[in-house]
């Protein structure tokens, strides 16, 4: 147990590596953690800049992490000899890039770079020749990793544009000597670093292929303590020899810490607004906690979980291990704001229940309510209300033709009033004049040549626009006579009581019409006509 509260001691002075911070206690400076405006110049605790206490952010073990640092500017592929603290790992020769380099905007890489203006390029294996062909970055840790403890590597990978890339396990590898550094030397085909001495595989990660720059990350746990690393191609060859897909990929920005100093940043635990919503970060006994809203210090408030009421606001923690200090990034808090549009009618009279409130005018009202999980709910009503309104209704039709109105029938000219009811459900008064069309058909004629009567046709006024068609048929069905577009009040254009210029005999019958009335109106009608001679 001492052993591993050692570890942990040492964890904790590298998490506060390089701060050189202090929570200023001396008379007549700020105080950074009573809430109170110590120096009386108007800035309480973290708003003061006496109390200035650098960000949480993990330190990474890797030196020059994103390849800014350079002791020359790379003029052609390879030269990771010009990257600061990295070297060439493998025998095979990795690439490094700098914008300084005046061949650097010919480069297929992805823009914005993640960070600076240096990155790296490695390669999988070389089509169609050697597939063992590897290559490899690799440096010198600023300290060990520890056998037993837990680490993360984070870094930015991205495929080369306009290119047919395949997926790949970027891979991480480790040494306990530096001196393995660089690995294979003399071997050109030697491969990964675990075809020599003195190299273990520390974790991988699997990487599809995506645009642009992607982060990725892999946790992992050294069983031995680990000095130098190498990252690159995973172990097992690939046959370039039918393989056309480009395997060459691109590095930047690597951090490796110890996995807890990524997760040191405010989280939210539980359902916003809930009663159990509470912030937190990781919980390390060793360390000395308090919070702050807006900069300001919550007295009581020295856990590594927020109590208190959480409200809208930023928030932050500040972590300290004896005199040394760090805050967390800020957290802006937000409540999530839910507003409901509702859009609401009633009718003429009646009333809308609103959150208790009975509403019976139109208009537009706003209700706070509390969801399920304790947010304030922010409704807006706009209310229509409906008048009763009062219709006129001109219709005509035919003798025995009944007239529908809502559920009501007519078959009889007159003027009527009904109460209807709308899709909405309101109430409306309707004023019904029904009226017959004016249109004559004769009940016989006489076809004898006197010059009275002598066709059969039909009458109307204006509103008798067409007779579509008049059909004629005696009383075994057998069609007598047929015309189409005939002139309303137009005896010649009608039927002079003849079959295929033959006279036919005294007796009934059968006509049928399709006439068109005012306004498009189309109407049939059927019955019988007597021919006298």
């Amino acid at each position: 147990m001492k052993y591993l509260a050692s570890i942990l001691i040492i964890s904790l002075s590298l998490f506060f590596l390089g701060s050189t911070n202090y929570l200023p206690h001396r008379p007549g400076d700020e105080i950074c953690d009573n809430a109170i405006d110590d120096d009386n110049d108007g800035l309480i605790d973290l708003n003061d800049e006496d109390c200035d206490c650098s960000l949480v952010e993990p330190l990474s073990l890797i030196p020059n992490p994103s390849f800014e640092e350079k002791d020359c500017c790379p003029e052609t592929i390879g030269e990771m000899n010009c990257a600061v603290s990295w070297v060439q790992a493998s025998p095979a020769t990795a690439d490094y890039f700098h914008s300084c380099s005046r061949n650097f905007v010919n480069i297929p890489v992805p823009q914005p770079l993640p960070g600076g203006e240096g990155f790296v390029g490695i390669l999988n294996g070389e089509p169609a020749k050697r597939s063992n062909y590897k290559e490899y970055i690799g440096a010198c840790l600023l300290d060990s990793l520890e056998k037993g403890k837990t680490y993360r590597l984070e870094f930015y990978a991205s495929f080369p544009l306009n290119s047919s890339p395949a997926p790949i396990n970027f891979t991480l590898f480790g040494t306990a000597n530096c001196d393995n550094l660089p690995f294979g030397q003399g071997i050109a085909l030697v491969g990964c670093p675990t075809n020599t001495p003195g190299w273990t595989e520390l974790g991988k990660v699997y990487s599809s292929v995506f645009n642009g720059w992607k982060k990725l990350s892999l946790n992992f746990t050294p069983t031995e303590d680990i000095f130098g690393i190498a990252i690159g191609p995973p172990c097992p060859t690939v046959d370039r020899r039918t393989d056309t897909k480009a395997h060459y990929y691109f590095l930047d920005e690597l951090t490796l810490a110890e996995e807890f100093s990524f997760d040191f940043k405010i989280q939210t635990n539980n359902q916003p607004c809930s009663k159990d919503f509470f912030l937190e970060v990781p919980n390390y006994p060793q360390l000395d906690y308090q919070w702050y809203k807006n900069g300001i210090a919550l007295i009581g408030e020295n856990q590594a979980y927020l109590s208190a009421p959480i409200e809208a606001g930023v928030y932050q923690l500040s972590v300290t291990n004896g005199s040394m200090c760090r805050v967390t990034q800020p957290f802006d808090y937000i409540p999530p704001p839910i507003h409901t549009y509702l859009e609401e009618s009633i009718c003429e009279g009646e009333s809308f229940l609103f959150n208790r409130q009975s509403l019976g005018t139109p208009g537009t009202y706003f209700d706070t309510l509390k969801t399920e999980g304790g947010c304030d709910s922010l409704i807006s009503l706009a209310l229509e209300v409906l008048e009763i309104p009062e219709v006129e209704i001109e219709a005509k039709i035919f003798p025995q033709e009944i007239y529908r109105l809502g559920d009501f029938s007519f078959s009889t000219a007159g003027d009527y009033t009904r109460v209807l009811t709308s899709r909405m459900g309101c109430d409306s008064i309707v004023h019904l004049s029904l009226t017959y069309y004016s249109v004559y058909v004769p009940t016989a004629f006489s076809p004898n040549g006197d010059g009275i009567n002598d066709y059969f046709t039909l009458y109307g006024e204006e509103e008798l626009e067409l007779i579509e068609s008049l059909t004629v048929f005696n009383r075994w069905g057998n069609r007598m006579f047929s015309k189409h577009n005939l002139a309303p009040n137009a005896p010649e254009e009608g039927w002079g009581g003849k079959n295929q210029g033959k006279a036919l005999t005294e007796g009934v019958y059968i006509y049928r019409a399709e006439i068109l009335m005012e306004g498009g109106q189309k109407k049939s009608l059927s019955g019988s006509i007597t021919l006298f001679r």
